[in-house]
C-alpha cells in the first residue's frame, strides 16, 4: 500500500491513529491525569497502544520544539531540563540511606 512520502514505521503518516490521538489528547483536557489502563478502557484500545500514542503525540511535540528553537536553542533546552531534573532527584535524596534506600527514592 502506497501512503505518498510519508511512512508509518517514520512516524510521519498520521491516518486513521490521528483521530485516535486526538480523542486521548481530549480525554486528557477534560479530566487530567489518567493512567494508561483508563484512557485504553474508555476507547476499548490496550494500554500498550495508549502508550504508543501518547509516545507519538510527545514525539510530535519535541520535533515541533526542535524545529521551532533551533538545534542549538534545543539543545540549551534539554541540557537546562537535565540540570533541573538533577537537581530535583539531589534534594529528595538522603545521603544517609542505604544505597538500596536511595534507589527506592
Amino acid at each position: 500500500m502506497n501512503l505518498g512520502t510519508n511512512s508509518v514505521k517514520d512516524g510521519k503518516y498520521k491516518g486513521a491513529h490521528q483521530e485516535t490521538r486526538g480523542k486521548i489528547l481530549g480525554l486528557l483536557k477534560m479530566r487530567g491525569d489518567l493512567s494508561n489502563s483508563l484512557i485504553a478502557e474508555a476507547f476499548g484500545v490496550s494500554a500498550m497502544a495508549v502508550r504508543q500514542h501518547l509516545r507519538e503525540l510527545v514525539m510530535d511535540l519535541v520535533d515541533e520544539l526542535r524545529e521551532s528553537l533551533g538545534p542549538d536553542d534545543f539543545g540549551a533546552m534539554l541540557i537546562k531540563r537535565g540540570e533541573t531534573q538533577v537537581e530535583l532527584y539531589r534534594d529528595r535524596i538522603d545521603r544517609s540511606l542505604s544505597m538500596e534506600e536511595q534507589v527506592q527514592a
